[in-house]
């Protein structure tokens, strides 16, 4: 008989949260989300400050009126220096690509996986609506999230919005599939580690090794 600890603990960690339970630093960071809709405190008209920063913006800051693609950057991406370069480095493929994407900024967004991090998945039951609903307001056939949003709310996205549900894995193997993409030789051996929240929680284990085994001279070693 297997026990399913996630879930559990998830479990056990809400009913601490519903019975006031919860650490004073959690209870701050309840405070700072519920107010600025992200870890970190900075207005949402900042979620793509890290734009301006980039060596080769655009000049419509990657703010379109029309797109293929709604590119929604969690908390850490879009606020922590460091993780900044992965939004980057995705804008980058998407440009390289020929995707037409916009960034969902200015607007207020609750960050889904503080929630989550922090035991009060209840309260935040109908973000990943409010998310998906944006979309369509760009004429998009595709929403693609970062930051931990496609792993923790896919169990609550109802199916109506099943067809506009990606994480950047995913679709960097996609265009790969589809030839959009141009790949370089790299002669270099990596060895891949599933993360625990995409793979265990978020169940996507193939797509991030179907970009690596289409990399030119790259080594996948077990």
């Amino acid at each position: 008989m297997g026990i399913a600890i996630g879930p559990l603990l998830h479990e056990l960690r809400d009913r601490l949260a519903e019975a006031g339970a919860l650490p004073e630093s959690l209870m701050r960071m309840r405070a700072t989300v519920e107010k600025d809709n992200n870890v970190f405190g900075f207005p949402a008209d900042e979620r793509a400050g890290w734009v301006d920063y980039m060596d080769d913006p655009p000049d419509d800051l990657y703010q379109r009126q029309h797109a293929e693609v709604v590119y929604f950057v969690g908390c850490v991406s879009s606020f922590a220096p460091r993780a900044q370069r992965i939004a980057e480095s995705f804008v980058h493929i998407l440009d390289a690509a020929g995707v037409n994407f916009t960034i969902l900024v200015g607007q207020k967004y609750a960050a889904a996986f503080a929630a989550r991090r922090r035991d009060e998945s209840r309260r935040r039951s109908a973000d990943p609506q409010k998310h998906l609903r944006s979309v369509g307001q760009w004429g998009a056939n595709g929403g693609f999230h970062l930051s931990g949003l496609p792993v923790n709310v896919a169990g609550r996205i109802p199916r109506a919005y099943a067809g506009v549900r990606c994480c950047i894995h995913r679709m960097i193997a996609d265009l790969i599939e589809a030839e959009r993409l141009k790949l370089k030789d790299l002669q270099s051996s990596v060895t891949y580690h599933d993360p625990c929240d995409l793979a265990r929680t978020g169940g996507v284990f193939e797509a991030p090794r179907t970009v690596l085994r289409a990399i030119p001279g790259l080594s996948c070693v077990k």
